[in-house]
């Protein structure tokens, strides 16, 4: 992977996270219920930008691989604003929350690292600047990894750009998840009420 695609992942890593999307969504009595249904639709949606930019194959398609990452992610994070929004929290939704929410799958031990373990787990209010430096860098490396996969599907036409809908699709769906853990399962100031795996 060229140092000039690890740059570029972390720099649309970096504006996703930065630009939390506002949300039309109020908060629900039964937010989980709400919440799925906007996991479902942010999964089709992710699933079809992914599909539709991945049907041409080879150097165009190439073309395309970062442009339709950055699109995944900002519907990953809309969705994260949603689910915030239908649990009242979107007060709490700081850049720090959204890349967990969104990268918690890709490396779970690098997002734990804005975590402060002192016998529960509780979310730092605004992580260091120099430990979400760290964290962006480790997990550009993380994401830049999955980026030469999906460039090599792209390589096989209609076939390829299906397993990477799935995956888009199963991605989002996780990102879908861990939001919903943090917003309905975590207490006030962003704190678990459970304690946190090690």
């Amino acid at each position: 992977m060229t140092e000039s695609v690890l740059k570029m992942v972390e720099s649309v890593v970096a504006s996703v996270i930065s630009n939390i999307p506002s949300s039309s969504l109020a908060e629900c009595p039964q937010p989980e219920t709400a919440a799925l249904e906007s996991i479902g639709g942010a999964a089709r949606d992710a699933a079809v930008v992914t599909g539709a930019l991945s049907l041409a194959p080879g150097p165009a398609g190439m073309a395309t691989l970062i442009p339709e990452l950055a699109a995944v992610w900002r519907r990953q994070a809309r969705l994260v604003a949603d689910i915030a929004a239908l649990c009242g929290k979107s007060d709490e939704l700081t850049k720090e929350l959204m890349m967990y929410c969104l990268y918690r799958h890709v490396d779970r031990r690098t997002m734990k690292r804005l975590l402060v373990s002192g016998g529960e787990g509780v979310l730092v209010g605004r992580a260091k600047k120099r430990a979400m430096h760290e964290a962006l860098g480790i997990l550009a490396g993380r994401l830049a990894k999955r980026v030469a996969a999906r460039a090599a599907a792209r390589w096989v036409p209609v076939v390829g750009a299906g397993a990477l809908a799935a995956y888009s699709y199963q991605d989002t769906k996780e990102v879908g998840k861990t939001a919903l853990e943090v917003f309905t399962k975590w207490g006030d100031g962003s704190k678990p009420k459970r304690r946190w795996p090690k």
